[in-house]
């Protein structure tokens, strides 16, 4: 992984005009993306194979991982993650304390896990349909 600073993230975060002192980070996701659909009633080694199922079908090579910004407890890392050591690593880091977030580098759509086991998916309206229907065997809200 290569280790973004809190610096860095801050400025991939404004160009989507996103605020990290917002607590709960992805309530203001809701205004910056087009859509957004939360998943549930699915554990998380299914939701994880189902988020990379997707990311090999869209051929994205590297993500950008980072914790809720003003609460990050335990210290998880934030940074740019190849997908194909993504499963591994979310194994290693997972914090059931905290939300953490999964985006693509321009921050198109994010990817986020509740501290509640919950998911949601915010991005356009085509990719938000496009990644639900990798997760079938979840309940999804929009």
């Amino acid at each position: 992984m290569k280790e973004l600073t809190k610096l860095q993230l801050n400025r991939i975060w404004k160009t989507r005009g996103l605020d990290p002192k917002v607590g709960w980070f992805y309530i203001q996701f809701k205004n910056k993306f087009e859509e957004e659909c939360f998943i549930a009633n699915i554990n998380s080694q299914e939701a994880i194979k189902d988020l990379l199922n997707f990311l090999d079908n869209q051929k994205i090579k590297e993500v950008i991982f980072f914790p809720e910004p003003d609460f990050n407890l335990n210290g998880l890392p934030s940074g740019i993650i190849k997908t194909r050591d993504l499963e591994k690593f979310l194994k290693e880091n997972e914090d059931k304390t905290t939300n953490t977030h999964i985006a693509d580098k321009n921050l198109n759509w994010i990817f986020t896990i509740t501290h509640e086991d919950d998911f949601l998916i915010s991005g356009n309206k085509k990719l938000v349909k496009e990644f639900v229907c990798f997760f079938k065997n979840a309940k999804t809200t929009f």
